[in-house]
């Protein structure tokens, strides 16, 4: 490719994948070897997004992330990469889950209002047999 057939993004591609290997190098380095491969998948697919994120996303994320629902957090994240209907997808599967959720805490709330029922009528009886 000739110099005029280069895309005028060229040079910003190049600094863009360099900044990526660095942030991978970086993390690479904090995590160790071991727990590195382990994460390899995940830090090579979310390192753009990070890359591209200015100081002051990355500490708006690191809050929400810290203080936040973990959905928003992995959300936001979907909402930055360049790939279509995934956060879409996460957001119908999210609320799947919520949903699911819901009715689990219904169904612990009916066993533990039952088991509390239970010991009431055993604290009863053990009351009646010391003679309380």
């Amino acid at each position: 490719m000739t110099q005029a057939n280069t895309p005028i993004t060229a040079p910003l591609q190049s600094a863009s994948q360099v900044i990526v290997a660095k942030l991978i190098a970086d993390v690479t380095a904090k995590l160790g070897a071991s727990q590195a491969k382990a994460f390899g998948p995940i830090i090579t697919q979310y390192a753009p997004v990070f890359a591209a994120m200015t100081v002051d996303e990355v500490w708006a994320w690191i809050g929400l992330a810290l203080n936040g629902d973990p959905y928003d957090a992995y959300k936001s994240i979907l909402d930055k990469m360049d790939a279509a209907g995934l956060s879409d997808e996460w957001s119908k599967l999210n609320a799947k889950w919520q949903s699911a959720n819901e009715a689990n805490v219904a169904v612990l709330a009916m066993r533990r209002s039952l088991a509390s029922g239970v010991v009431q009528v055993l604290a009863t009886m053990a009351l009646a047999m010391v003679g309380l």
